[in-house]
């Protein structure tokens, strides 16, 4: 498929190519941040030399932005396009390892992002790789596509997450920097939420609850987790009236157990002293405290969820689903949000293997598909196949951009949901992971920008193509764009 045959010409494109990419070379070897990089970069830099007419003649995109996202270039040559509306959607980005799945969610995240301005979050950046997503897109071949698209390479406002813990390793600097925060657990909202944290029988659990607001303010008081113990032990023999002196040290030594151990993992705020947990903004004419993620959402970064140092931590489960949690709950719940009527986007990598693993994370996944569209939040998830995922999360999503699969038992569920023929099936089979080729599904519509003949349709059918590399920087492709 030669795109550029497709599309009208922009003369001298290699030249340009070249010039984005020494110019963004030069950047990185200056530092040079994000905010400097647009200034300078966008639009003069590289484009003075092109008239800006022939630019807006092959940016269809101006004409769909209200509309629509880009995710694919079919066969035809066409701009394939997910439609906005008022139901936040369920997008799957499904394909065989390595074969291009979290590039293509990056490619249509880093659209949704730029032309909607909408909160984004993207969630298990285990690989930390969100640290160059703040550079724009630096590949020629790549570059080459989104101009003749007429798009314009662009990084994300990123901001690592890095929950901290005993074992946290200082993450590398990336070429171009990206702010990294530290955050980690809110020793209030555990304690509050034990149930969710803490390995306790039930004898146990009922008399933490009892007792949990004079630990939670022994806690921040003392910040020691000795003091703490004694006030347990106090409480369990002067106030709660434990008649057994033995059954008291049982239960004293069953929630000083439980929460020391997280303790000196130094997950909580009051036990790491160089991570938070929530950050002040200015909400219309007042200044709130809310959590790192909302908050960075709020004022319009793109906050990134660097799980690699925790991934293998027991707590994993309950610190991964407690920040998914906080977002569906604050989109429900809170008055502000509710008002503000913003759509929350979040993104999803190796989703499949976060549900067969962690049974809190799932159910709240499955929550989120299921309920989402009335909490305003949309959602975006990335798995190897549909066989693994649950039917409440499958059965609610309306679009999937698939890549090649190895074997056709893998894609039986989505042959089912999406009612594959033997031929889109063979298609799937038969992708080439390498051009970026994907077969582009619906149980709704699309919107398709016919370049050819100037004029914009909406079709239900399955379309096969190459998906759209990201704006803003990524692992270089595998192939050339003349190829």
């Amino acid at each position: 498929m030669n795109i550029q045959r497709i599309f009208p010409k922009i003369d001298n494109v290699d030249n340009h190519v070249q010039g984005s990419k020494k110019y963004l070379d030069d950047a990185a070897k200056k530092g040079s941040s994000y905010a400097e990089y647009i200034n300078k970069f966008i639009p003069n830099k590289i484009t003075s030399e092109y008239q800006q007419s022939k630019i807006n003649s092959v940016a269809p995109r101006i004409k769909l932005i209200e509309n629509a996202i880009p995710i694919m270039i079919s066969e035809l040559g066409e701009i394939v396009c997910i439609p906005r509306t008022k139901d936040p959607p369920v997008i799957s980005f499904l394909g065989a390892r390595q074969g291009g799945k979290s590039l293509s969610s990056l490619g249509y995240f880093s659209r949704l992002f730029k032309y909607t301005g909408d909160p984004c979050i993207i969630m298990n950046d285990f690989q930390y790789a969100s640290q160059d997503y703040v550079s724009p897109q630096n590949n020629p071949d790549f570059i080459k596509q989104l101009w003749l698209c007429g798009e314009t390479p662009t990084g994300l406002p990123i901001t690592q997450l890095y929950p901290v813990s005993s074992k946290f390793q200082e993450p590398k600097d990336a070429t171009l920097k990206v702010d990294i925060l530290k955050i980690c657990l809110s020793f209030k909202k555990v304690i509050e939420n034990h149930e969710d944290f803490l390995v306790l029988k039930e004898g146990s659990s009922k008399h933490l609850n009892t007792m949990k607001d004079d630990i939670i303010e022994e806690g921040y008081k003392t910040k020691s987790l000795d003091k703490i113990e004694e006030l347990i032990a106090y409480k369990l023999k002067n106030e709660i009236n434990v008649s057994q002196s033995e059954a008291a040290n049982n239960i004293k030594r069953a929630i000083i157990g439980s929460i020391g151990s997280m303790w000196k993992e130094k997950l909580f705020d009051i036990s790491n002293e160089n991570a938070l947990t929530n950050i002040k903004i200015k909400k219309e004419d007042s200044e709130i405290t809310m959590s790192a993620i909302l908050g960075l959402m709020y004022v319009g970064l793109v906050p990134a969820l660097a799980t690699g140092n925790i991934r293998k931590s027991r707590w994993f489960d309950s610190y991964f689903n407690s920040i998914l949690e906080e977002i569906y709950y604050t989109q429900i719940e809170d008055s502000w949000f509710k008002r503000n009527n913003k759509v929350v986007h979040i993104l999803i990598d190796e989703a499949q293997a976060l549900i067969h693993n962690f049974e809190k994370t799932k159910k709240t996944i499955e929550l989120m598909a299921t309920e989402g569209r009335n909490a305003r939040i949309a959602l975006y998830w990335v798995a190897q196949n549909y066989k693994y995922v649950p039917a409440d999360i499958t059965g609610q999503t309306n679009y999937s951009i698939c890549m090649q699969q190895k074997q056709e038992k893998d894609i039986a569920t989505i042959k089912k949901e999406f009612e594959l023929t033997k031929q889109d099936v063979g298609e799937i089979l038969n992708l080439n992971k390498e051009n970026h080729e994907c077969v582009a599904l619906t149980t709704d519509n699309f919107i398709v920008y016919d370049v050819e003949n100037n004029r914009i349709y909406k079709t239900e059918e399955n379309i096969k193509g190459r998906f759209l590399p990201p704006l803003c920087k990524t692992v270089p492709p595998q192939w050339s764009l003349d190829e």
